[in-house]
């Protein structure tokens, strides 16, 4: 059985992904997307969100913006 990894407000990490990705593919409010990401970054995963970030926009936005490569990097 593996460890249960906790975020600083106590959700579970896994879960937390899994509801960013949620709330940005059924396009729920804004707000709930930077929640969610600012959750995972603030409790100490930053290289982990970024790595959610790109693995969301190169499986589900990549095909119809591929010049938006550029903006991720520079931010």
């Amino acid at each position: 059985m593996s460890k249960v990894i906790l975020t600083r407000y106590l959700y579970i990490y896994d879960e937390c992904c899994l509801a960013f990705i949620n709330s940005l593919l059924k396009k729920h409010d804004v707000e709930e997307c930077y929640f969610w990401i600012s959750e995972i970054y603030l409790s100490g995963f930053k290289i982990q969100s970024w790595q959610l970030l790109w693995f969301i926009y190169f499986d589900f936005y990549f095909i119809n913006n591929p010049s938006f490569t550029s903006f991720i990097e520079k931010k």
